[in-house]
């Protein structure tokens, strides 16, 4: 009975069973199922977007992406000061960038060069994306988009873009890092003029000219055969970017504009401020237009150094009568060889050349006799001489221009906010600290003004 008893009362404890209680489960089975097949169907969409993206990415630009933060401005917490609205919009910038990747005599620093500066502009001081236009050669893997790619037509178009719709209180600036090359403006006076290179410096030429370029690109003595010469020239020529489009284009611009250029190649470094007729009644003065062919020191890399070292030197031997681009003509008493901003390259391997004058002091003294150059506040920057080199190696686990990444550098150091004096002591010190550990880097700063710009003028900003 008592067993009974326990039986019952068990019973009686149970909870009902609901009914519809199957139903109710069946049902929120199926709308789980419903929501899992609506999770994957929006996965597979946003796949398909992703792939779609990618395969975009190759063949046009997508706007407004900062991937990484360069080495040279790691560890800064720091943003350029605030500016005023007026100033702001007042401002634009051209980075140009070439790898030459598809040439006979490719880089792999410069694309990087114009990254860091993409990022000193769009991140550390703010520029929007719409007054940054870039011109970057990457690699064979990573094309740039047509109109992006730094080639001769390319560069000259946004070089109109950056300085022809340019309103009084302008502040533009002009970035290039790749090759520079020497070709003479005729053959009878024996005066050369610089140029940028682009990345299509040799693209209409014939396989077999490119191949004989090739080898002449190992001696700075070497020539093409006369008849591959004269193939050459009709063919139309190198497709250089002359020094005097930069000149013209700084002389138009209004007196209260201004601008700065920052050149990381060899052979064109010093702008010619002046014209052939100011050259020729003020003297010698910094960056003529024309000058004696150059013959930069070069001092092997030694076999111990890393693999992807690279001296950016490209030699384009001259072609007859020129190669077709429009040319100023200037007294050879101007030459760049005899400036007095140019120091002998002998003292750049060594921190003993810390006993000569520094860049600046050079331009502090002489800079400003340029009084019939460009009206406009112009300051420009070149990584090295005109008889020197510049370089390229790993430097903090990137392959960079060493000039650059001190520029960029120093830059951050002062907080970004510095005048040329401050950030030119600072780009000595890093690139002396740089030089003691690899003796054979071989190049000095030079510093350029137009005669209203002052030294003590704040760097880049407003």
């Amino acid at each position: 009975d008592e067993l009974e008893h326990w039986k019952q009362a068990a019973s009686e404890g149970q909870p009902e069973a609901p009914p519809n209680g199957s139903s109710h489960q069946k049902a929120a089975e199926e709308l789980l199922r419903q929501k899992a097949v609506a999770l994957e169907e929006q996965l597979a969409a946003k796949e398909k977007q992703l792939k779609e993206f990618e395969k975009q990415a190759q063949h046009e630009e997508v706007p407004g992406n900062i991937r990484s933060v360069p080495s040279a401005l790691h560890g800064s917490l720091f943003l350029g000061p605030t500016l005023s609205k007026l100033e702001a919009v007042q401002r634009r910038a051209l980075v140009i960038g070439c790898n030459y990747c598809s040439s006979f005599a490719p880089l792999q620093g410069c694309a990087n060069d114009a990254w860091n500066i993409q990022c000193l502009l769009r991140q550390s001081l703010q520029y929007p994306e719409s007054q940054v236009r870039c011109l970057i050669d990457f690699s064979d893997s990573t094309a740039s988009p047509p109109k992006r790619r730094p080639t001769r037509e390319n560069i000259i178009a946004e070089l109109q873009w950056l300085t022809q719709s340019a309103k009084p209180g302008d502040n533009v600036l002009f970035y290039f890092s790749g090759y520079g090359a020497q070709q003479p403006e005729s053959q009878t006076d024996g005066l050369y003029e610089g140029h940028l290179v682009p990345m299509d410096f040799a693209d209409n030429f014939p396989e077999d000219i490119v191949h004989e370029l090739r080898h002449c690109n190992t001696s700075a003595d070497s020539r093409l055969s006369p008849d591959s010469a004269q193939r050459a020239v009709q063919a139309g020529g190198y497709r250089l970017v002359p020094m005097s489009l930069i000149t013209s284009a700084l002389h138009s611009l209004p007196p209260t504009c201004k601008v700065t250029i920052l050149l990381d190649c060899c052979q064109s470094s010093v702008v010619p401020l002046l014209r052939h007729s100011e050259a020729r009644s003020l003297g010698p003065g910094p960056g003529p237009p024309l000058f004696k062919r150059l013959a930069p020191h070069v001092q092997e890399i030694p076999a111990d150094a890393v693999s992807s070292a690279k001296i950016r030197l490209l030699n384009l031997p001259p072609l007859p009568g020129g190669h077709g681009l429009t040319r100023q003509i200037v007294s050879p008493s101007s030459s760049p060889s005899r400036s007095s901003t140019h120091a002998s390259p002998h003292h750049m391997s060594s921190p003993a050349s810390e006993a000569q004058p520094s860049p600046l002091e050079a331009t502090q003294r002489h800079g400003n006799v340029a009084r019939g150059g460009p009206s406009c506040k112009c300051y420009s920057f070149a990584t090295c001489q005109n008889d020197q080199v510049c370089c390229e190696l790993p430097i903090e686990g990137c392959v960079q221009g060493a000039g650059t990444w001190a520029f960029v550098k120093a830059v951050a150091a002062c907080h970004f906010s510095v005048s040329l004096a401050q950030h030119s002591k600072a780009t000595d010190s890093i690139l002396q600290n740089l030089r003691r550990k690899y003796r054979w880097i071989q190049q000095t700063p030079v510093i350029q003004l137009s005669a209203s710009a002052n030294v003590e003028d704040t760097l880049i900003l407003p």
